[in-house]
This record gives C-alpha cells, sequence and structure tokens, in this order.
C-alpha cells in the first residue's frame, strides 16, 4: 500500500505538473537542453525531441519535468533514440534542488564520468526527485573519496523514486585505498522507492548492483543481474551501516564472486526474493546484521517462516527471462514459487507476465506487483559473466597455444604459467587492461612435455585451466 500510495501520488503530480507548464520544446525553442533548463520556471516541462545531445547538465532550485516525447505519448522506442551523453566530461544530469521534485524521464543517458566528490556519474541525486523510464548505461565514478559511489546513479541526503528504469554496464572503480559504492545505485542518508528496475552488469567494491550506506529504502520488483563485486561484497545489493532496507519481491541472480546480498550492521527485511545462484554464498554476513527473512527462496534455505531451497523454474534465465514458468501459460512445468510468497500479500495483476495465482503472491519480481516492469527490455542484451578464462587452443599442443580471456571492466590482472608442481614458470602478461576479449600466445617450445596450468588471477578471483605439452 505504501509503495501504491507514493507512486500514484507521483504519477498525479506529473500529470497536473505537466497539464498545467509551460512547455519549451529542444530544439525548437532552444538548441541545448540546457539552455532550455536555465529558462524554465517552477512547473515547467522541458520536452526534447529525438537526437543525441553531448551535453552535461545541471538542474538547480527548481521543479521540472525533463522529458523525451516518452512522456506525452508513452511509447517506449522514443527512449533509447533520445540520448543525452555526458562525453567522460562529469556526471551527465546533476539535480541539487533541495526541496521540489525533478523529473526525469524517457532518455538514453550515458557515458557520464566524474570522481572524488562528485557522485553519480549518470544522475546525481541531491533533492527529491522521479528518475523513469530511461536507459542508464556505460557510466564511470572514480572513487578519490570514502562513503562515495553511484555509476548510474547516486542519491543523497532526501528521497527520490527510482521506477521502470534499465540500468546496465555502470561501473564504479577504486583508486588507492578508497572503495566506491553502488555500480548501478547508491543511497547516502536517503530513502528512495527503487522499483520495477533492470540492474543489470554494473560494477563495484561494495554494492556491484545497489549499495546502501545508512539509507532505508524499498526495494522491490527489481531484476538484479550479473552484477560484480570486486573485490568486496554485496554483488547484488551491499546493506552498510544501519541500512535497513525493505526488499521485496526481487529476483536477485547470478551476481558475483560472492555473494547476493552483503550485511554490515544492517537489519533489512526480506520478503518474496529469489536469492540464488550468487557466488559462494546468497546471503552474506560482512558483518553484524539481523536480517528478517521469510518467504523467500534461496540456497540453503533459511531459519524463518515460509524460506524454501528450489530450483524456482524461470522461463529464460539465460536470456534474461525472469518470468516464472507455468503450464496454463504453455510452459512445461509449474514453479514452485507460484503462490508461495507472503499469504497477506496478493498479485495485484493477474496473468502471464505478472502474477500467475491469485490466491497468494508469487515470489519474485513478477510477484505482489504494484505496476509492470518497463517494456524496453529489448533493448538490453546480455554480456560476459564475470572474468571468463577459456580453454586454450590447440590442447594438447606443440611448442605454441593461443589463450583467450575476457574481462567485464577495466581490471588489473596477471596471467602465468604454472607446472604440475605448483612452479610458476612464466608470466604472460601482468597489469591493467581495458575490459573485452584478450588472447596471448604462449611459446612452450624452451619446455619438456607435459601438463601445465595457465591462471589468471584479479582482486577477487583465480581462474585456471590445464594444458597438455606434447612434442
Amino acid at each position: 500500500m505504501l509503495i501504491r500510495r507514493i507512486l500514484s501520488l507521483s504519477i498525479i503530480a506529473l500529470a497536473y505538473q505537466y497539464a498545467s507548464a509551460t512547455i519549451i520544446h529542444i530544439p525548437a525553442d532552444y538548441s541545448t537542453i540546457q539552455q532550455g533548463i536555465n529558462a524554465s520556471a517552477e512547473g515547467d516541462t522541458v520536452l526534447v525531441q529525438p537526437g543525441t545531445y553531448v551535453e552535461n547538465l545541471t538542474i538547480t532550485d527548481r521543479e521540472i519535468v525533463l522529458g523525451s516525447l516518452f512522456l506525452t505519448t508513452g511509447d517506449t522506442s522514443y527512449i533509447p533514440v533520445t540520448i543525452i551523453d555526458g562525453d567522460s566530461a562529469g556526471n551527465v544530469i546533476g539535480i541539487t534542488n533541495g526541496g521540489p521534485t525533478t523529473t526525469v524521464i524517457g532518455f538514453t543517458i550515458q557515458n557520464g564520468y566524474s570522481y572524488g566528490f562528485h557522485t553519480g556519474a549518470g544522475i546525481f541525486c541531491y533533492g527529491n526527485s522521479i528518475i523513469s523510464n530511461n536507459i542508464i548505461k556505460d557510466n564511470h565514478f572514480l572513487a578519490l573519496n570514502d562513503y562515495k559511489g553511484g555509476g548510474g546513479i547516486a542519491c543523497y541526503g532526501s528521497t527520490a523514486v527510482i521506477s521502470n528504469n534499465i540500468i546496465i554496464n555502470n561501473v564504479v572503480t577504486d583508486s588507492g585505498n578508497y572503495y566506491g559504492y553502488g555500480g548501478g545505485i547508491f543511497c547516502f542518508l536517503h530513502s528512495s522507492v527503487i522499483i520495477n528496475n533492470l540492474i543489470a552488469n554494473n560494477s563495484a567494491s561494495w554494492g556491484g548492483g545497489i549499495g546502501l550506506y545508512s539509507s532505508n529504502p524499498i526495494i522491490k520488483n527489481n531484476i538484479i543481474w550479473q552484477n560484480i563485486s570486486d573485490p568486496c561484497w554485496g554483488a547484488g545489493i551491499f546493506c552498510r551501516w544501519q541500512s535497513n532496507a525493505s526488499i521485496i519481491n526481487n529476483v536477485i541472480y547470478e551476481n558475483s564472486p560472492y555473494d547476493g546480498i552483503a550485511l554490515d550492521y544492517s537489519d533489512p527485511i526480506l520478503i518474496n526474493n529469489i536469492i540464488r545462484n550468487n557466488g559462494d554464498v546468497d546471503l552474506y554476513f560482512y558483518s553484524q546484521g539481523a536480517p528478517t527473512v521469510s518467504y523467500c527462496n534461496l540456497r540453503g534455505g533459511w531459519q524463518g517462516v515460509g524460506n524454501i531451497d528450489i530450483d524456482p523454474l524461470f522461463r529464460d534465465p539465460t536470456g534474461g527471462d525472469f518470468h516464472l514458468m507455468a503450464t496454463y501459460c504453455g510452459d512445461t512445468l509449474d514453479s514452485p514459487c507460484i503462490n508461495a510468497g507472503d499469504p497477506n500479500i496478493l498479485d495485484s495483476l493477474l496473468d502471464c507476465s505478472w502474477g500467475l495465482a491469485g490466491l497468494r503472491s508469487d515470489m519474485g519480481a513478477y510477484g505482489g506487483g504494484d505496476s509492470l516492469i518497463t517494456g524496453i527490455f529489448d533493448e538490453y542484451i546480455p554480456p560476459p559473466r564475470g572474468f571468463l578464462l577459456s580453454q586454450n587452443y590447440p590442447n594438447p599442443f606443440n611448442a605454441k597455444t593461443a589463450i583467450r580471456y575476457s574481462l567485464p571492466y577495466e581490471s588489473e590482472i596477471s596471467l602465468s604459467i604454472y607446472n604440475l608442481l605448483g612452479r610458476k614458470i612464466e608470466t604472460l602478461f601482468e597489469g591493467v587492461q581495458n575490459p573485452g576479449e584478450h588472447d596471448l600466445t604462449w611459446n612452450a617450445s624452451h619446455l619438456p612435455s607435459g601438463i601445465y596450468f595457465a591462471r589468471l588471477e584479479t582482486r577477487c578471483s583465480t581462474k585456471n585451466i590445464k594444458m597438455v605439452l606434447l612434442k
């Protein structure tokens, strides 16, 4: 009820604001978005036509709506073609309004770069905000101070509704002894509603998907998938220092290398979540914590009411489809997560896309919902997961062989060769490399036949392959 009330009030306020506002058209009235923002007054709408706008925007001390034509039409095809590109020159959008509510809706927000105190490379909000129906991708924050972060979004000190966004491929990297938080979203002293988002393939030391510090958001109906925490913890969500979030009806899946959710002096409430296949453990105590876990599906189960440990039977998790299988929807099996959620929560929508039965809520991102997850998921292509070291080719080999590996983001690595006794023979590469696929050739003509191992090491993981040299 609380989430539905917050979203309803937000939608009503947005509709009223749009209906009563002066509309500033970009580029018809002003050639740049920032010029339109500067000319706006309280309650105005800055409406942006499709195109790529290379800008770093600042919205200060005014309540406005910044939107693409998605705002007026509801057509999601405008989202990927209305692009605000930060050109690695700062935050893409900085909202520092203190009191009023600023709305950003219907854009692709990309290529932001910020560091130090300038958190939130994609969007920085220090004030009340609605961030809805955007693709937020390929933004980079460099941590030079403690308690900083936010590759995609960083929110400080007030409230935000972050809904129906695709937040992908954002990264927080470290400098010196400082570790950054929240590759996808970082909340500091903040109470937000984070609902109906896809948060995938983001990375940070603490909280690859979502990093919380002294924050108590509602995190609901999100898919948090294939995020990375390197070298620390909380690959899906990291709750630090009294971050007592309400985490309800999410899928938290295949985040690596350690865990799905990590707790540090925090006591979150977890209800109706599917938390599986995350590194070593699905729920980890980095330090003290006393979570309340009920009606969740996670490996090993959990003490508490209604928790289970069983394959959730997603329709196609490899392809990013985390709907539950149901025979009456044409699937071959019925997911054990149907009608397995909290009996006090009912699915508000009942069809094959959301809510598969009416007795009680389903577990996972499509149960207990207040609205549908955004319809722009086709824009997302699943990336390679984590650090990969492929088998060398040819194998067995005579004298020379190719070793291929992939990095999800810029990383400091070492690729070395070891013999059967565990003694290092040589180092093929040591240093920093860019993300993507890499190939190296090992020439073993000076060595005898036998079994050797290639070892790829990063700050948080080690991968090995066995190679056979035959002369």
